[in-house]
């Protein structure tokens, strides 16, 4: 937001114009206050990484992937998700809180039984 106050420096009438003569007086002499303000709404942060072997075929390089922050649902609210994919522990580890600290999804479980989650669930 910001917000301008001319003011005529001979008499001290309000002004509007800033480029204008000042109506009362005929002074071009004007003080200016400048007010600035900015709103800075919430701050979402999150990291996400993958661990690759290169020796594999290039679908199997990513041994490992992981996500840790926040994340927009599908409603478009933000939440905090913790992921592990890890193939070569055989591992799945997936945690969704709302803000509140409520969690709405836990999932922790060997990768090679996670079948049939998220868009694995429409693969033919």
């Amino acid at each position: 937001m910001e917000e301008t106050n001319i003011i005529c420096e001979e008499c001290g009438a309000s002004l509007t114009d800033m480029n204008a003569r000042c109506p009362n007086c005929n002074s071009e002499k004007k003080i200016v206050h400048l007010h600035f303000e900015e709103r800075i709404g919430p701050m979402y942060e999150s990291i996400s990484g993958k661990k690759v072997d290169l020796s594999l075929p290039s679908k199997k390089k990513i041994v490992e992937k992981f996500f840790d922050g926040h994340d927009q649902s599908a409603d478009g609210d933000w939440v905090y998700k913790k992921q592990i994919i890890s193939r070569e522990k055989d591992y799945y580890f997936e945690e969704v809180k709302i803000s509140q600290g409520k969690i709405i999804h836990f999932c922790e479980e060997p990768l090679s039984e996670h079948r049939n989650h998220g868009s694995a669930k429409f693969k033919k």
